[in-house]
């Protein structure tokens, strides 16, 4: 995500020690604002105490903002700079940075250095945590499912082969791989409430009248747990999204629906994908020990999990192609 954003790199083997320590700063941020966005704020709901600032959560969101909008001006000013020099994206491409500048030198009223920083805070916080969050859930269910395990790595292993690495145009042919996506999405959906929506006109919901200009909050865990629209809905079957069974309708709705539906939808499940797979690829995974991984889940507007994932796995080479950066918190 930051490589299509402004060509940075915060991972790999020739990663500069000036580079790594930006990698933590943004890492700082995104775990600060989701942290901050899952907070009750008690003046949301009772305007007159709104100035009391109870449990400072104000004050913390003013602190946030100040060092998120140091860290974008100095990664869009450097960006500047190399434009100027001509060695911004000299070969690679064209990033989302050298679009929004570009329309900056067109409509400077409108695209300010402050509606670009939102703009990347938005692609940056949405493309990194929600990602690693159903990564983290995927691997949780599967090393609790290992029978699923093999059945996807035989999957890649039959269509891509071990004689190279898994490549985003493999992931059309990887039917199961995208089924156990699926139904992870369904179990832990990347939000139990998606975006608000407001009715233009007056209609009817659920057998609920609702009037013109009301907001709605669609409960996509809900959804995606009703008996009603899933057979053992807290189970975890890939299998029910065999030949699009599971898409029918709106019951299958983790990233929203019409128009409206999150604009990042596609580029999330290559990166989930591409990551889940060359995980599945390139190492083997098991338990270290016999009980199963816990799968409580954490407070917040996301559905994080409550215990992380590092300590309860080990892993081993599968692949000697594969040269694969594993970042695991404990």
């Amino acid at each position: 995500m930051t490589t299509m954003i402004g060509l940075k790199r915060y991972y790999g083997e020739d990663v500069k020690a000036e580079d790594l320590e930006e990698a933590k700063l943004f890492k700082e941020i995104i775990e600060e604002t989701v942290s901050l966005i899952g907070s009750p704020f008690i003046g949301d709901y009772l305007p007159m105490l709104r100035w009391l600032d109870l449990k400072g959560a104000q004050k913390k969101m003013i602190r946030l903002k100040n060092k998120r909008d140091c860290f974008l001006r100095g990664v869009l000013n450097e960006h500047r700079r190399m434009k100027a020099n001509g060695s911004a994206s000299s070969g690679e491409g064209i990033t989302t940075l050298d679009v929004l500048l570009s329309m900056q030198e067109t409509e400077p009223d409108y695209y300010t250095d402050e509606k670009i920083f939102g703009m990347i805070m938005t692609f940056l916080t949405a493309g990194t945590h929600a990602p690693a969050m159903t990564l983290e859930w995927a691997m949780s269910l599967l090393l609790n499912h290992p029978k699923t395990l093999n059945k996807a790595r035989a999957e890649i292993d039959a269509y891509v082969g071990k004689d190279r690495v898994l490549e985003e145009s493999d992931l059309p042919k990887l039917t199961y791989l995208q089924m156990v996506i699926n139904e992870t999405l369904r179990l832990f959906p990347p939000s139990s409430l998606i975006v608000p929506h407001q009715s233009s006109s007056e209609c009817t919901v659920g057998g609920f009248d609702i009037p013109q200009g009301t907001m709605l909050l669609v409960n996509t865990w809900a959804i995606h747990r009703d008996p009603k629209n899933w057979m053992d809905p807290d189970k975890f079957i890939p299998e029910r999204f065999e030949n699009g069974e599971g898409d029918k309708g709106f019951k299958f709705t983790p990233f929203g629906f019409g128009r409206r539906g999150c604009p990042g939808t596609r580029i999330a499940m290559r990166m989930v994908g591409l990551t889940l797979g060359s995980l599945l690829q390139c190492f083997v995974w098991e338990r270290t020990n016999a009980e199963e991984i816990d799968m409580a889940e954490g407070p917040g507007i996301t559905i994080p999990k409550n215990y992380t994932l590092g300590g309860s796995i080990s892993a081993s080479r599968n692949h000697d192609q594969c040269r694969c950066w594993i970042v695991i918190d404990i």
